[in-house]
């Protein structure tokens, strides 16, 4: 957990609250690569850190462990440059984001600013809805291997319940052929609508 720092995104996210962090994974957030999170004992930075919350913030491209990513360049084709290697990493990284690192020579803020325009035109799903999307989101692409986590989801009562599932749901796509940018557009629907609950 010494090795992960946060991305660029990690740091807009921190500045601008573009994702509904708890305080637990914000505080956690916020520590990493910082002296203050070294300076911790062991135990502490464990009890902080715990690989769920790391794999989470992770998957949202917010943190990365640069030491990963070298060791899975070098075991990748030499014939692809390492740069290009980074930069498909950080897209997959980045899958449910909806901010696109852009090629030409626009800045980072102006991306964000057009991210928070759109998620004002996304529809709002009431909470049964927003179930249903995921129900319907499992069952097409995962079909029986997400039978317990569909249970699980049909069985939320409340939102506090229904954000506990988000975690595994996202993992549970991020492993199927469903496309990123499907991935990322519901993941954004979802995540505007559980705003409003």
């Amino acid at each position: 957990m010494n090795h992960y720092i946060k991305t660029e995104l990690g740091k807009q996210a921190l500045k601008q609250r573009l994702f509904d962090l708890s305080p637990k994974l914000r505080r956690l957030l916020l520590l990493i690569g910082t002296s203050d999170f070294q300076k911790l004992t062991i135990q502490l930075q464990q009890n902080i850190a715990t690989p769920e919350m790391l794999q989470y913030l992770e998957q949202l491209g917010l943190i990365q462990n640069p030491q990963i990513k070298l060791t899975e360049i070098n075991e990748k084709s030499e014939s692809i440059p390492s740069q290009e290697n980074i930069e498909q990493d950080i897209v997959v990284q980045n899958a449910a984001v909806e901010l696109q690192i852009s090629e030409s020579s626009q800045t980072l803020a102006p991306q964000i600013n057009l991210a928070l325009e759109n998620e004002i035109i996304l529809p709002k799903l009431n909470f049964h809805e927003t179930k249903h999307l995921m129900v319907q989101l499992l069952r097409q692409n995962c079909g029986l291997m997400a039978k317990m986590l569909i249970q699980k989801i049909e069985n939320a009562e409340h939102s506090q319940a229904l954000k506990h599932c988000q975690m595994q749901w996202l993992t549970a796509l991020q492993e199927t052929r469903i496309s990123p940018i499907e991935l990322n557009k519901n993941l954004q629907m979802i995540n505007h609508s559980m705003r409003h609950f």
